[in-house]
C-alpha cells in the first residue's frame, strides 16, 4: 500500500554521506528545504556535494546519518519502486534507446496514448520537429539518439518527465551541452515543469540558476547560503565569489 505523501515540502535534515576510502564526507550535515512549485538550483564548486545530494534524493544512495522527509514521512518509509514512480530524473546526457521515438517516450509511461505523446512533445517544443520526420512518432532513434541534436535529446528527456507527471523532478545541469538559443528554450520549458512540481537542478552554468526561485550554495557537503540570484549577489558571499571567479559559468 503506497504511503500518502504531503508534497508541500521536502526537507533534508543533517544528512551525512561519506564514500568508502574518502577522507572527507561528501555530505556533512546537509540541511535543505525544497518546496512544491519551486525551482531550486544547487550550486557550488566541484566536489561541494551537489551530485551526492541529488543521489540521496533519488535514493541511489541512503543517508548514513540524518534524514530526508516528504512532509511528515521519512523517505526510507517509501518503497524503492514507489519512489521511482514518483520521481523523474534527467541526467546531463539522457539515454535514448535504439527504438522508435514513441517507445523512447513511453519509457516514462507505457500506457500513454498517442494524444498524450503529442501533448508532451508540444510542451517540450518538439512537436513540429517530430511532425517533420518521415515516420513521425514511429521514427527509429539510433543507439544514443544519433538522429537528435543535444538540445533535442534533452527536450525529449524533459518530454518524458512531463509524461511521467511525477511530483518530483531532479536534473543534472539541463543546459550543459546546449548553445545559448537552445538553453533559453529549455529554461522556458523548465519554468512550465515547475508549476505543480518540486524541481531540483544541479547547476554548473549561471543561465540555469538566475531565474531559480531558490539557489542553494553548497560547500564542503553543506548549504552555506541560499536565496534568489539578486539576494545572493547583493550579499557578496560565496555565490558572488563563484560568479566573479568563473565569469559566468559555475
Amino acid at each position: 500500500e503506497p504511503v500518502a505523501l504531503d508534497w508541500s515540502e521536502i526537507v533534508f535534515r543533517g544528512v551525512r554521506y561519506q564514500y568508502a576510502g574518502r577522507d572527507q564526507p561528501a555530505l556533512d550535515g546537509l540541511d535543505l528545504r525544497l518546496r512544491r512549485g519551486q525551482f531550486t538550483a544547487l550550486v557550488g564548486e566541484s566536489g561541494a556535494g551537489k551530485s551526492t545530494a541529488a543521489a540521496v534524493l533519488l535514493r541511489f544512495l541512503e543517508p548514513q546519518a540524518g534524514n530526508v522527509r516528504i512532509g511528515e514521512v521519512d523517505l526510507g518509509q517509501v518503497s524503492g519502486a514507489e519512489w521511482q514512480r514518483l520521481t523523474a530524473w534527467v541526467p546531463q546526457r539522457p539515454h535514448l534507446f535504439n527504438a522508435t521515438l514513441a517507445d523512447n517516450l513511453r519509457i516514462a509511461n507505457k500506457d500513454a496514448g498517442e494524444e498524450a505523446l503529442w501533448d508532451v512533445l508540444e510542451t517540450a517544443r518538439l512537436s513540429d520537429f517530430v511532425r517533420g520526420l518521415p515516420q513521425g512518432l514511429a521514427t527509429p532513434l539510433g543507439e544514443n539518439g544519433v538522429r537528435l541534436s543535444s538540445g533535442q535529446a534533452q527536450r525529449l528527456a524533459l518530454a518524458r518527465a512531463f509524461l511521467r507527471d511525477a511530483p518530483l523532478l531532479v536534473m543534472d545541469e539541463p543546459t550543459a551541452h546546449l548553445d545559448p538559443g537552445e538553453a533559453a528554450l529549455l529554461e522556458e520549458i523548465l519554468l512550465q515543469l515547475c508549476s505543480r512540481r518540486t524541481v531540483l537542478a544541479i547547476a554548473h552554468r549561471l543561465e540555469t540558476v538566475y531565474r531559480a526561485d531558490q539557489i542553494a550554495v553548497m560547500s564542503a557537503g553543506k548549504v552555506v547560503e541560499w536565496g534568489t540570484h539578486a539576494h545572493l549577489l547583493a550579499a557578496g558571499g560565496v555565490y558572488a565569489g563563484l560568479l566573479a571567479a568563473c565569469g559566468e559559468a559555475l
